[in-house]
């Protein structure tokens, strides 16, 4: 496989939207979730990349057709540097429609802060405890 689309907008501009799309269209994707969920990528990779320990882009998205999230936007110009024959879409959201205040970003973490201590009576990290709450 070699990449063929590459997108370089941030999270929460429609990039899981972007994902599905994409991978219905028969162009497997590597997105937050092979991180998160599948563990199919050591999260250490970006830390490196990020301290500038050159990575063997090629190896690391052999297995996908597009790319998005993470990637997409902090290393595209090393990504579109190893694959400049990719398509590159860019997803992009209004900033005035989604821009909070100080105050409501502290509103929000204190809420968010409180409904997980609430719902997971802060053992989130305990996996037995956050089970019994999800079952």
């Amino acid at each position: 496989m070699t990449l063929r689309v590459y997108c370089t907008g941030f999270g929460r501009t429609g990039t899981n939207s972007l994902k599905e799309a994409l991978e219905i269209l028969g162009y497997p994707c590597f997105h937050m979730v092979e991180i998160i969920d599948k563990k199919a990528v050591d999260p250490t990779l970006f830390i490196d990349a990020l301290h500038g320990k050159p990575i063997d882009w090629g190896f690391h998205l052999q297995r996908v057709y597009s790319c998005l999230r993470l990637a997409g936007f902090y290393f595209y110009k090393e990504i579109i540097d190893h694959y400049p024959d990719a398509k590159i879409i860019y997803t992009d959201r209004d900033p005035d429609k989604f821009w909070f205040t100080p105050s409501q970003v502290r509103k929000t973490r204190a809420m968010t802060d409180e409904l997980w201590a609430a719902v997971f009576s802060n053992g989130f990290l305990d996996k037995e405890a956050s089970k019994k709450v999800m079952l």
